[in-house]
Parts: C-alpha cells; sequence; structure tokens
C-alpha cells in the first residue's frame, strides 16, 4: 500500500516543483498579448508552448539551486520536504528549460527571428538569476521584474508591439520587481543566516518596504495614462481601478507598516490576487480598446 502513496508523493512533489500558478499567470499574459494583436490562431501554440517549458524549467532549476535555503525558508517545498530529490528536479529542469530553447530556435526558423531571440534572452536572463542575480541586492528583484514584463513585448513582437503591449509591460515589470522585494522581506531571517545579500539584508526591511510600495504605487499613474491617451477603453479603467488600483494603494500603504517576516509572506501571496485583477483588466481593455 506504501509504493502508491509514495508514487503519487513524488508526481504531486514534480507538479509542485514546476510552479504550476506562476507558469499559468506567465502563460496569460503572452495569451493576452496576443489577444491585443488580434490574431491568435497563427501564434499561440508556438508562443504558449515556448513560454510553458522555459518558465516551468526556470522554476525546478531554481528550486534545485536553492534547496539548501529552501530546507530553512520553505521546508514545505518538494525538494527539502523529501517529495522528490534534488538531482531529479535538476533533470526536469534542465529538460523543460532545453525544451523551451528549442521551440525558440524553431521559431526562428521558422520565420519568427524577433520572438524567439527575445524567448532566448529571457532564458538566458532566468538562468543568470539563478546562478549570480538572486544573490546580488536589487538587481535580483528587477531581473524578475523584467521576465514579468517581458512576456508582453514576446507575445506582441509575433506581429507587432503597440502601446497596449508596452503599457502591459511596465504594469507587470513594476509589479513582479515589487512582489520579489517582499518575497525577499519574507526570507529575511534564512537570508541573514546564510550571508546572502539580498535588499532587506543590506537595507534593512523597513527601507526596502518603502522600495517595493513606490514600485507598486508606480502603477496607477501608468494605468491611467493608459485610458487618458485612448490606449485602453473605459471598460479597463473601471476594471484596473476597483481590482487594482485601488487594492495597490492599500496595500503600498500596509506594506512598510510593522513589517515582519510571516506578515511579508502574507502580502506576497495576497498580492497575487492583484496581479490577477490587473490581467482581468488589461483583457478586458484588449478586446474592447
Amino acid at each position: 500500500m506504501a509504493k502508491p502513496n509514495r508514487k503519487r508523493s513524488k508526481l504531486s512533489g514534480a507538479f509542485g516543483l514546476l510552479r504550476p500558478l506562476n507558469t499559468l499567470f506567465a502563460m496569460i499574459c503572452v495569451y493576452i498579448g496576443l489577444v491585443f494583436n488580434g490574431d491568435l490562431e497563427r501564434y499561440w501554440p508556438l508562443a504558449i508552448a515556448i513560454t510553458a517549458f522555459i518558465f516551468s524549467g526556470g522554476n525546478a532549476l531554481n528550486d534545485a539551486l536553492d534547496s539548501e535555503i529552501d530546507r530553512k525558508a520553505h521546508p514545505s517545498r518538494p525538494i527539502p520536504s523529501g517529495s522528490i530529490p534534488r538531482r531529479t528536479a535538476l533533470k526536469i529542469g534542465i529538460v523543460l528549460f532545453s525544451l523551451g530553447i528549442s521551440l525558440s530556435i524553431c521559431a526562428i526558423l521558422l520565420g519568427f527571428a524577433v520572438p524567439g531571440t527575445i524567448a532566448i534572452a529571457c532564458a538566458a536572463t532566468l538562468l543568470l538569476y539563478n546562478m549570480l542575480l538572486k544573490r546580488t541586492p536589487l538587481a535580483g528583484n528587477l531581473s524578475i521584474g523584467l521576465l514579468g514584463g517581458a512576456v508582453f513585448i514576446f507575445a506582441g513582437s509575433f506581429a507587432a508591439i503597440d502601446a497596449k503591449h508596452i503599457f502591459a509591460a511596465a504594469f507587470a515589470f513594476l509589479f513582479h520587481s515589487s512582489r520579489e522585494i517582499v518575497k525577499d522581506i519574507a526570507d529575511l531571517e534564512t537570508e541573514e543566516a546564510m550571508q546572502i545579500r539580498t535588499l532587506p539584508v543590506v537595507i534593512g526591511p523597513k527601507r526596502s518596504a518603502i522600495f517595493a510600495s513606490i514600485f507598486l504605487l508606480a502603477i496607477v499613474p501608468i494605468t491611467l495614462l493608459a485610458y487618458f491617451t485612448g490606449v485602453f477603453s473605459l471598460w479597463f479603467l473601471g476594471s484596473v481601478l476597483l481590482f487594482a488600483d485601488l487594492p495597490i494603494i492599500l496595500f503600498a500603504w500596509m506594506l512598510p507598516q510593522s513589517i515582519t517576516s510571516r506578515r511579508a509572506t502574507k502580502i506576497a501571496s495576497d498580492l497575487k490576487w492583484i496581479m490577477a485583477g490587473g490581467l482581468f483588466a488589461l483583457y478586458l481593455g484588449g478586446i474592447t480598446a
């Protein structure tokens, strides 16, 4: 009876290793970017597949390389919990990542030189983050922000990058940069103990929280500008104010208030709902513009 349970445990461990929710968010971003172009049939299978393989592979590699940190900071994750061996996780990450890069090269050969090159550049950035940038104050946070924004530019480059893609990329860059800082605050005790120089370790959690709040608040004028310049419709304005801007203002005010690791963990989780609200507003804006 124990063997099926172990098999299920390994399967759930492998599934959790890929961070399916994070990968799904990236795939939705690409889909919305393609909606902006209005020509989904030609591009979406290749674009979505490249995104899924690169992001899920990158997530697996991240867990494999961070297994020692996760034993203290995130013991419930697949590798430290014993659901899946580190070596297996590394192999899964390498295979998926290689598939993503191979598809990117195929895209270039099929005539999609710009999106294929962007995808390879994103893969290189993700590798650089996993190996170096995550231990560099602010640079690691900004690199994840750039990757979050790049998915919209990647999607747009299959046809034509326009103002919608640029505004969406700016939204994603600021949001992900802020959330990454909050996640570093949540892991502060472990990072200090292991002498990892993240932004909260260098300047402290209070100042880091202020940085995160500034990034969040910068989203609000960008969303307003996207409407008042005629890029998005009134449907976008109403939905982004309700589901993104107002919660952003609330979280930006809350963040520096007596920030602790436990509170930062909760806020980092709650911020995903703002991202979901922002994506809904962008989608609505894309189909009604």
